[in-house]
């Protein structure tokens, strides 16, 4: 079942941490020690979802997961379109970035 965006973003978040046992603040380090250089090349976001897809974190890397992975963080309900499931394999990349990137905060 779909919840509200301020709470599944929350679920990611605590998906990523937990996930990869990792603490907010480890996670940027890591992330800051093994991208810095494209961080200041492309920005921000685009380094971390470059990063992200070349598998740096434990997370869904395969477009069939993707959907599969946002009904059970409450982001899509199981009757979902195809309109729905194109958007979601679309942004994933993206959202989780922007997710990791939040995390990073937390």
């Amino acid at each position: 079942m779909k919840i509200h965006h301020t709470q599944y973003k929350k679920n990611y978040i605590k998906y990523i941490l937990e996930e990869n046992e990792i603490t907010p603040a480890e996670l940027k380090e890591r992330f800051h020690s093994e991208y810095g250089y494209e961080i200041e090349r492309q920005g921000e976001l685009s380094a971390c979802e470059e990063w992200l897809r070349g598998l740096a974190l434990s997370i869904p890397f395969y477009n069939d997961e993707f959907v599969l992975f946002a009904i059970e963080m409450g982001s899509l309900d199981e009757d979902y379109t195809k309109r729905q499931e194109k958007a979601v394999i679309d942004g994933y990349w993206s959202f989780m970035a922007e997710r990791t990137l939040e995390a990073m905060e937390a």
